[in-house]
């Protein structure tokens, strides 16, 4: 009886491979940039898109305030893209568009540049983010605090071009 009991734990001989007897990699898909170079990208990606899903309170603020808060822009190949021809005067999306200009690269959920143009509301702040709900919850800040010197562009900063004249 003992002896059956340690047939179980027996060890088996595993089979011997070699180097020629393993698969090799699946190659990547050819993709979109091999037919048409514009879909390369020559620089990396800064992000990495999270969920877009919204709160209750964030999609509200989002329905009522993206037509006044984000500037639209026309897109490229990606959804945080801009389109190489697109002329963006992002000034004149401003009540005061003289104002001098501070961008935030990165706006995340919009705590420092809402504290920021509250702080500073004799200059216009424009916030560059990818992140959905991260935009919609620094328009509840806007919302809260009566901002009306803060703007918000959804887009990759890489395709980002401003004039350095619209800069402070």
């Amino acid at each position: 009886m003992v002896g059956d009991a340690n047939a179980r734990f027996r060890r088996l001989p595993l089979p011997r491979l070699s180097l020629k007897d393993m698969s090799p990699k699946p190659q990547p898909r050819p993709g979109l940039a091999e037919t048409d170079p514009t879909y390369f990208r020559a620089e990396p990606v800064s992000f990495v898109r999270r969920g877009e899903r919204m709160t209750n309170a964030q999609q509200r603020v989002w329905d009522t305030l993206r037509d006044t808060i984000l500037i639209d822009v026309p897109r490229h190949h990606a959804a945080t893209s801009i389109h190489p021809d697109a002329n963006i005067d992002v000034p004149s999306h401003f009540p005061h568009p003289a104002r001098p200009l501070i961008v935030e690269i990165g706006t995340g959920l919009g705590e420092a540049i809402a504290h920021a143009a509250h702080n500073n509301p004799e200059t216009n702040f424009l916030a560059v983010e990818v992140y959905t709900p991260g935009l919609a919850k620094l328009m509840e800040r806007i919302e809260k605090l009566e901002l009306d010197n803060v703007r918000a562009i959804p887009v990759s900063y890489t395709h980002l071009t401003l004039p350095t004249s619209d800069l402070v």
